[in-house]
């Protein structure tokens, strides 16, 4: 991937996609269980789904250094309106993500 160090991203260049879980709190076994849980999904579209209960869209991206973003958009819930929201988004490593502030392992 060849972008400068800062700048705005889109979607398709975030280096991860995938279902990660805290293992802390058993995220990947309540993913497999298909229950709310501990866990964050990414995909292509600039989309996440968080702990099996909504998620977010983000229609801006931002590369804030070589493996940290700043994602901006709309999250929901299924017990809630939609709400602007803002994560921060540092790739550790191909298996791990900081998400929000809260550590992911991939979930094999």
């Amino acid at each position: 991937m060849t972008i400068a160090a800062a700048g705005v991203a889109s979607a398709a260049e975030l280096p991860i996609r995938g279902e990660f879980g805290d293992p802390a709190q058993q995220g990947c076994r309540w993913l497999k269980e298909g229950t709310e849980g501990a866990y964050v999904g990414f995909n292509r579209g600039g989309r996440t789904g968080e702990a099996g209960e909504g998620g977010c869209q983000f229609s801006r991206i931002e590369r804030v250094s070589a493996n940290e973003y700043r994602l901006n958009g709309t999250c929901f819930s299924i017990d809630g309106p939609k709400r602007r929201a803002s994560r921060t988004l540092k790739v550790v490593s191909n298996d791990e993500v900081v998400y929000g502030g809260t550590r992911y392992r991939r979930c094999r």
